[in-house]
């Protein structure tokens, strides 16, 4: 049967509403997924490495460190093509209004905004948000780190956070 289906016998069993929330699928080819579950069971993340079967001890816990840095972040991508447009606007807007109230030339209010954007964008997105472990590198220079010495290419690809309730 379908997840669906699954759902409705569920709730006829238990008589309790349910509905099926966020989300996500992964699948992988030549790679490993790394995850970690909060402590109170509301909050799970799922990350996908590619370039390795994850077999090391330092592979497992990069990953699942990695895991643990979303959690704890709540990147809204993996990059910033990632970002809805519609945050990237608001965010632009924000950033050209208080550059105008700088009473700073045009074109320098421009790359005060462009520089407060590209600093959202360090700040919201996974690969380059500074490792919480080791805020020297970001995430994607933590990944490659690793994967060096390991004298592997590992590339952190896809990712997914779900809590309950959103």
């Amino acid at each position: 049967g379908t997840v669906g289906d699954a759902v409705k016998a569920l709730v006829a069993k238990t008589g309790e509403n349910m509905q099926i929330g966020q989300h996500a699928r992964l699948s992988v080819e030549n790679g490993y997924f790394g995850s970690y579950l909060h402590s109170d069971g509301k909050l799970g993340v799922v990350v996908k490495i590619e370039g390795s079967d994850g077999g090391s001890d330092a592979e497992k816990t990069l990953a699942k460190d990695i895991a643990m840095h979303v959690a704890a972040t709540n990147p809204l991508g993996l990059v910033k093509e990632d970002v809805p447009a519609d945050v990237i606007a608001k965010e632009k807007e924000i950033a050209l209004e208080q550059a105008k109230q700088s009473g700073k030339p045009e074109n320098i209010q421009e790359k005060i905004a462009e520089g407060k954007v590209n600093a959202f964008f360090k700040e919201h997105t996974l690969l380059a948000q500074p490792f919480v472990k080791d805020s020297a590198v970001n995430v994607e220079q933590h990944v490659a780190n690793v994967g060096k010495e390991a004298g592997k290419t590992l590339k952190l690809t896809q990712y997914a956070r779900i809590k309950v309730g959103e």
